[in-house]
Parts: structure tokens; sequence; C-alpha cells
């Protein structure tokens, strides 16, 4: 859904009730990097790198080199017919309504 908030692309909101103080409410998708892996051309002007406190990089971008690069991986990975990854999160209705997380901004001005 648009973000009421100017400029800032997509958004994640509660509709309904509260979410009360460290309850998971989305998984952060994407391409993980060991800290030893390069990832230089993917995080060119991408807002969308998470830095794990363990120097693990997540990559949640769902567009550009970044998406080729999941769709690779998750092609590559598989057991037999069965995928080991959900790429779900690339379309506009993922499987997992909480893979959303590189969407979710911590608002604090009351919206």
């Amino acid at each position: 859904m648009a973000s009421s908030l100017p400029g800032a692309g997509l958004g994640v909101f509660v509709t309904r009730g509260q979410v009360p103080k460290g309850v998971p409410v989305a998984m952060y998708p994407g391409t993980i990097y060991q800290a030893d892996e390069p990832i230089f051309f993917q995080s060119i002007r991408n807002p969308f790198v998470f830095r794990c406190i363990d120097a693990v990089l997540i990559d949640g971008n769902d567009k550009g080199l970044s998406r080729l690069v999941f769709k690779s991986c998750s092609g590559r990975d598989r057991l037999g017919p069965f995928h080991l990854s959900d790429s779900s999160w690339l379309t506009l209705g993922p499987e997992n309504p909480l893979a959303v997380g590189q969407y979710v901004n911590n608002c604090s001005n009351g919206k």
C-alpha cells in the first residue's frame, strides 16, 4: 500500500487494533550475504541492504540486480522438486503476509 509519508513509496500499516511492544510483525526477506561475500554492485544506491549485528547483510530490494540475484539463488537452491525459498515476496501478492519487513518504518509522529 502507498505510504502516507511524502516520497516514502510503499508502506505497512496496522489497520485494526494495536501491536504490543516486542511482538514480531514482519520478516525481512532477501538475499543473505556472509561477512566475507561480495555485495558491492548490489549495494550501489540500494537503501534495502540491512546490516545485522553479526556483520551478515540482507539485501531486501525487490528490484534491479538485487531481484535478479535472489531469483537466481532461489532457482538454484532446491531439494529435488521442492523450493527451499519463497520468492513470492517479489510479487504484489506474497504468500507470506509477514514478508514485508523491508517496507516497515518506525515513524513516531502519529502516523
